[in-house]
């Protein structure tokens, strides 16, 4: 604000900005009209609220990401603590430790086997029986076209013989 007013006049300082006078008064439109330049003090304190307001929006906007929680629910900075914590466990883990380890990882690895395999398995199955209901539907429908021409066939042999069936 006070390079608004300097800018129209109503101030000055020095180049060091030891002597810089304040107005006394709280409202910019009262300064912008006792300076006599009202508009370009306003179209300056405009682009400096809209200056403010931008920075404004991209700090909170980068205090929202820091303080933003992953699919987990933990922030950044858990996150980076965890590994911290994690490189620190290794190095410090006993032989007995790295056994437990090895013995939960083959279990893990088992059951994820067995859990894949069991979901592939209904999977197929499902797959199996809708391919069998529409198998079922196509012979019902190919099946209904033959009845229909061996009708057909019959009633024309019955009208060979004699016997007309109208």
């Amino acid at each position: 604000m006070v390079i608004a007013l300097a800018y129209c006049g109503c101030i000055s300082w020095s180049s060091d900005r030891s002597h810089c006078a304040r107005p006394s008064w709280k409202n910019p439109a009262a300064i912008a009209a006792a300076c006599g330049h009202k508009e370009i003090l306003l179209k300056l304190l405009h682009r400096i609220q809209s200056a403010f307001r931008g920075s404004l929006f991209l700090w909170k906007r980068q205090q929202k990401a820091a303080l933003s929680q992953d699919e987990y629910g933990m922030t950044q900075e858990e996150i980076h603590s965890l590994s911290a914590a994690s490189k620190f466990h290794k190095t410090f883990h006993s032989a007995r430790d790295q056994n437990f380890d090895k013995a939960a990882l083959s279990i893990q690895k088992k059951y994820r086997g067995w859990k894949g395999r069991k979901d592939f398995l209904n999977l197929r199955q499902n797959v199996v029986k809708i391919q069998a209901y529409v198998r079922g539907h196509q012979v019902r429908k190919k099946y209904k076209k033959v009845l229909w021409t061996v009708s057909i066939v019959e009633k024309a042999i019955l009208c060979w013989r004699g016997k007309v069936l109208v």
